[in-house]
């Protein structure tokens, strides 16, 4: 008796054994690596990515997941649920949020970059390699151009070309010239940059190409977006 109880039992763990099965074997991840669109050696890390269904018509379904960028700027997404193709959506912050979609260049500086519309998707194991933010952001140094010293209180502000009354944001210039402008959502090309130095005894305009200031927007040339380099302010 003793026997046949201990074979029933091994029979009983058998048939549990075949009612589990093996594990089911996750989705393999989308990853990707988001960097500086005008800087791809600049990589961006603090950054929220999250991956979504595709939904109904123009809507985005539901949030399946969310990475945060390492110091490295890579992320890694892991598709659920039963669709095959997803959005991948980077979260506004130091840089412009928006759909991550597919480069159309012939001669890309990243393979894929963030932009307006979620025309692009992407299926499980998709690796996006670089994707390319337009940072939200202008930084730089004003100097006096004769002696390369830092001018500091000086009222910088980021203004649209076609509408210059138009302020996105302003910042004031620190003891080291320093201003760091930020809360753009323009991909630089229609951006004017205005120095007011007219407080502290130097001149007031807008940055030419140069990283001079000239009188006019009509003289000068739309900003760069994110780090710019310095400026040179002349003294009156």
């Amino acid at each position: 008796m003793r026997r046949v109880l201990s074979v029933l039992a091994g029979a009983a763990v058998v048939a549990g054994t075949v009612l589990v099965g093996p594990p089911a074997q996750a989705a393999t991840p989308i990853t990707g690596r988001l960097v500086d669109l005008n800087d791809t050696t600049h990589d961006i890390a603090g950054m929220t990515v999250r991956l979504r269904e595709l939904g109904t018509g123009s809507t985005p379904g539901a949030v399946v997941d969310t990475d945060v960028t390492a110091s490295d700027g890579t992320f890694s997404l892991t598709p659920s649920g039963s669709g095959e193709e997803f959005y991948v959506r980077v979260i506004a912050g130091v840089y412009q949020g928006g759909w991550v979609g597919s480069f159309s260049g012939t001669a890309p500086p990243a393979n894929a970059v963030v932009t307006l519309g979620e025309s692009h998707t992407w299926g499980a194991g998709s690796h996006l390699y670089r994707v390319g933010a337009i940072p939200a952001f202008i930084q730089g140094r004003v100097i006096r151009p004769s002696t390369g010293n830092p001018v500091a209180g000086v009222t910088v502000s980021v203004r649209r070309g076609t509408d210059l009354s138009f302020v996105w944001d302003s910042a004031v210039t620190d003891a080291k010239g320093r201003f760091r402008v930020s809360g753009i959502t323009d991909d630089g090309d229609n951006v004017a940059l205005k120095f007011n130095g007219s407080a502290v005894g130097y001149e007031t305009g807008y940055r030419d190409c140069g990283g001079t200031v000239v009188a006019t927007w009509g003289e000068a040339c739309a900003s760069p977006l994110g780090y710019i380099g310095l400026v040179r302010l002349n003294h009156l």
